[in-house]
């Protein structure tokens, strides 16, 4: 899983250094979210066989089925997405080194504030329930629905 391999991952890019944090979900996120479409395939036909049969317009069923046969693989992205964006700072965050230091120091313990903040961000990631709430939490846009 890509987003396993950034989380404990100490190395970046030297020459990239102040760029990389904002570029990389973009870079990846898409991609990592493709793949995760296209294997989660697998477990949205074992729950509804039938969801096989294309059809030509969109699917207000079809979506809701695809996402409950899918609801913890999408969990689980959502969640290392968080992990990447806030506790691991690799999204948007300057501060890395900063960030790594303080780990290595406190042997990986969390602060107090992050605490609150992951069983906060955890239950917020529970009460998302259909795509909409996936993407929007992902901060990308949903795919199309015009078949």
């Amino acid at each position: 899983y890509p987003l396993c391999a950034l989380a404990v991952s100490d190395e970046r890019p030297v020459s990239t250094q102040s760029t990389w944090a904002d570029r990389c979900w973009q870079e990846v996120g898409k991609l990592v979210l493709e793949e995760c479409v296209i294997r989660n395939a697998k477990w949205i036909l074992k729950a509804f066989p039938y969801l096989d049969k294309v059809e030509t317009m969109t699917s207000c069923i079809r979506l809701r089925q695809s996402f409950e046969a899918t609801k913890t693989s999408v969990r689980l992205q959502m969640f290392q997405f968080y992990f990447l964006t806030v506790v691991r700072g690799v999204v948007g965050r300057p501060d890395l080194d900063k960030d790594l230091t303080r780990y290595h120091r406190t042997l990986g313990r969390p602060s107090q504030e992050m605490v609150l903040d992951l069983q906060s961000k955890c239950r917020k990631i529970l009460r998302v329930a259909d795509y909409y709430g996936f993407y929007k939490f992902m901060k990308m846009r949903p795919r199309s629905t015009r078949a």
